[in-house]
């Protein structure tokens, strides 16, 4: 999650960067299930983003259902949207299946209307609610509480966005039509390979056994490093720490140490509190709200 908004800030800042060892955010499984949502209230006739949308969360859709309103949106030359709209017309299709398409057809349609005239970030946090996502994923044990972060860092990338946005030429572009647009191209730069130059992005696992000249840790908050739950678990805080000491022994020349007064944590500003662990640095390192340690 945090990982990832390093991630947009350095695309909206023209900073080019190289991923190691990650999975592009916007190639993730929960993001692209609540983009697949968005893309279809910003445009009905996305039949693509129906086919994903309509199957978060499960609404009891088989692929038998699904092939009977394809086939009914053919013969009418429809979007799949418009024929779930209509689906109580559909020969062949189970009572419960056609109030699922229904109930989901009205919620991409309250979505839209919402759409016209609120941020991103505030549509975002109405679909999450309405479908119960986080729910959906906790059920799913620690991998969806992992994925769920991931949600949350949407949302705050979609709140940041909002803020620094310039407002479009066009008037009747919505803000979400714009927001989306730009989490493609992002997504498009995310998959480019071969990149020589710019930032370096990875995480502390991945960096073990490597150095480099400067070395910039990021996020040094209690509650994002070490991680909240890491109290919660047996020798979790110790790991954590044994994780910043991998991360600190990485810079061969400097080291940069940075935390956030405040930081966005789901589409709420919050503030922070530096990280424990840089309590346990060498006096007379510290410069303001961030820390720079030099090697000897």
């Amino acid at each position: 999650g945090f990982a990832d908004s390093l991630i947009a800030q350095s695309s909206r800042a023209g900073i080019p960067y190289r991923i190691v060892g990650a999975i592009s955010f916007y190639d993730r499984r929960e993001v692209k299930d609540l983009l697949a949502y968005l893309r279809l209230v910003a445009n009905p006739a996305d039949d693509e983003a129906f086919l994903r949308a309509v199957g978060v969360p499960k609404r009891g859709l088989g692929d038998s259902s699904l092939a009977t309103v394809g086939e009914a949106a053919a013969r009418r030359g429809q979007p799949l949207l418009e024929v779930a709209r209509a689906a109580g017309a559909i020969q062949g299709l189970r009572p419960n299946v056609r109030e699922a398409l229904n109930r989901f057809a009205a919620l991409i349609d309250g979505l839209r209307e919402s759409a016209v005239t609120w941020a991103p970030a505030q549509v975002l946090e109405q679909l999450i609610q309405t479908i119960d996502y986080e729910q959906v994923l906790a059920a799913e044990g620690q991998e969806g509480i992992d994925r769920w972060e991931n949600v949350r860092e949407l949302v705050a990338s979609a709140a940041e966005w909002s803020e620094v946005v310039e407002p479009g030429e066009d008037d009747s572009t919505t803000p979400l039509e714009r927001f989306l647009s730009e989490a493609a191209l992002m997504s498009a730069n995310d998959n480019i390979k071969g990149i020589r130059e710019g930032v370096t992005l990875m995480t502390l696992h991945t960096a073990k056994g490597l150095e480099w000249p400067v070395v910039a840790m990021t996020g040094m908050e209690d509650g994002l490093f070490p991680l909240a739950r890491a109290e919660e678990q047996d020798k979790g805080l110790e790991e954590e720490r044994r994780l910043c000491y991998v991360g600190i022994t990485r810079a061969k020349d400097k080291l940069y140490l940075s935390w956030a007064r405040a930081r966005r944590r789901g589409g709420e500003l919050r503030p922070g509190r530096a990280s424990r662990f840089l309590q346990s640095l060498p006096p007379g390192v510290t410069m303001g709200s961030s820390f720079l340690m030099s090697s000897p």
